[in-house]
């Protein structure tokens, strides 16, 4: 059930996991402020939400399809969902 008290949770959530990426990017020195990154997604889950924490931080984000090769031939269907 979405309810206003979930998605506030879920909002909270998210911006405590951004703030996580945040601060390990800085941490190791990963990439600098307004930094371009190449970001290789398959679109499953962890690759898109990587995508979208990119996005939230600030990072001009260019995206590239990776197939994994697995899933049968659904990698089309991923493939096509990434360009969306």
């Amino acid at each position: 059930m979405n309810t206003p008290k979930n998605r506030a949770h879920d909002e909270f959530t998210a911006r405590l996991v951004v703030e996580e990426v945040e601060a390990f990017i800085n941490r190791y020195r990963l990439l600098s402020k307004g930094e371009a990154v190449l970001a290789a997604v398959s679109g499953g889950g962890d690759s898109m939400a990587l995508l979208w924490i990119l996005g939230e931080l600030g990072y001009p984000v260019t995206v590239a399809h990776f197939d994994h090769g697995t899933r049968g031939g659904q990698s089309a269907e991923d493939a096509a969902f990434v360009a969306t």
